[in-house]
């Protein structure tokens, strides 16, 4: 009697198998790229098991931890009161002068579960989402973007980038703005801008990293973006307000004025200009004899506004070309000019030239071959090696050199973009 039910059954779990089951292509695919990132992720996470209590207490995830422990303890309006900072790392820390907390509220309020691990528990949890992050975005680009078709060379191009390693290690966020970034371009490839702009709000975590992007996107006149930022950054601004309340946020706001009206105060040591890969980093540092400061905060915004309407007005005219197959090669540009003209970059901020640097390698008219190319090959090679001697050596007031071929690199895209394509249909399909 139970026989025939069970081979019925059995017969019905062969009919659901053969429809699920994944083809040959699909195992291949699992042995040619799931296996080797699986081996790749082994040496950050041993790297970051090894992690002690004393080295992530310097690390940047300890701001983040301690804020969201202020938040969590219910004293969140007085989350950049320095001497409720100075308490809550003297005891989770162990540092008896805080770090200045420039973050916003509502990451602190995002952050607050971790709170509920150990310092090096939290840590850890977070350093194994950054590395699936990482992971993923290299799986996401591989498949269905224009980057290189080799597997061993592009795995070498993402998971050899400096700036990512140090993201990683510092327990930042860049490698989630990253992240979403890759997930924009993927949105704006498919016309899905009002998801795209939904998208960049949810980077506003970092928010000196998305709103020139934004930028430049409103003088594209591209309003369902705009739209769908609006939304998440109302949002978010609701949070904040519910987390600290608006005196908090006003608190904030303050703090943020006092940084640009003053950035020699010893009390924001750790986000001197010259520290940072950007124009205003260069700028401030090589004026550093301008007695006016306003003059040279004027410098900066006035070419950082003329940058972004450039790169702008390059990609609307792109945008009216349907046949210039430059989509990622624009995306690119503009990602570049939002680091640059970023009014607070820092080294690990860099590991968003990730997304650039790949869709470059793998577009066609990377292969032309004239001296802008030379150049674009140029700045590619100064970002991955030289920073690195540079962190080796403890050179650190010296990153604002890097600005340098943030800019051949954005420079030498805007006049390949502007010249005639040697091919149609430049662009791989990346599907």
């Amino acid at each position: 009697m139970h026989r025939p039910v069970m081979k019925s059954r059995m017969r019905a779990f062969d009919e659901v198998w053969a429809r699920f089951r994944p083809s040959r292509q699909a195992i291949a695919k699992l042995r040619a790229s799931v296996l080797p990132l699986a081996a790749v992720a082994v040496l950050p996470l041993l790297v970051v098991n090894a992690a002690s209590f004393e080295s992530v207490c310097h690390m940047d995830f300890g701001q983040i931890y301690s804020s969201a422990f202020i938040v969590r303890e219910g004293r969140a309006g007085k989350l950049y009161d320095t001497s409720e900072q100075a308490r809550v790392e003297k005891r989770l820390l162990n540092r008896e002068l805080p770090r200045l907390l420039n973050h916003p509220p509502f990451e602190a309020f995002f952050f607050t579960p971790l709170t509920h691990f150990s310092l090096i528990g939290a840590y850890k949890i977070w350093a194994v989402f950054n590395i699936s992050l990482w992971i993923l975005f290299f799986h996401l680009l591989y498949y269905h973007a224009p980057v290189p078709k080799r597997l061993g060379s592009c795995m070498v191009a993402c998971f050899a980038f400096f700036p990512a390693w140090t993201a990683l290690m510092e327990g930042q966020t860049s490698l989630l703005i990253l992240f979403i970034y890759a997930l924009v371009f993927m949105a704006l490839r498919r016309r899905r801008e009002f998801a795209a702009g939904i998208l960049l709000g949810v980077g506003l975590i970092k928010f000196q990293l998305v709103l020139p992007f934004v930028l430049i996107s409103l003088l594209r006149r591209k309003w369902r973006l705009a739209a769908g930022f609006a939304v998440v950054a109302l949002t978010l601004g609701g949070i904040s307000v519910a987390v600290v309340g608006l005196p908090g946020v006003l608190s904030y706001g303050k703090l943020l004025i006092d940084v640009v009206k003053d950035p020699g105060s010893p009390a924001y040591e750790g986000v001197l200009p010259r520290d940072m890969p950007s124009l205003r980093g260069f700028l401030d540092t090589i004026l550093s004899g301008t007695d006016a400061l306003i003059w040279t905060m004027s410098i900066v915004v006035l070419v950082s506004l003329s940058i972004i309407w450039l790169t702008a007005s390059r990609w609307r005219r792109n945008d009216k070309d349907e046949r210039s197959g430059s989509e990622s090669l624009m995306f690119a540009m503009a990602l570049a000019v939002t680091l640059i003209t970023s009014f607070h970059l820092y080294y690990y901020d860099l590991s968003l030239m990730l997304l650039p640097i790949l869709l470059v390698l793998g577009s066609v008219r990377w292969k032309e071959g004239t001296r802008w190319h030379v150049l674009l090959a140029l700045s590619v090679v100064l970002l991955y090696i030289p920073l690195l001697v540079a962190w080796a050596f403890g050179l650190y007031h010296i990153i604002y050199v890097w600005f340098l071929p943030l800019g051949t690199f954005a420079l030498s895209l805007f006049q390949i973009l502007g010249r005639p394509a040697a091919r149609k249909g430049l662009e791989c399909s990346g599907q």
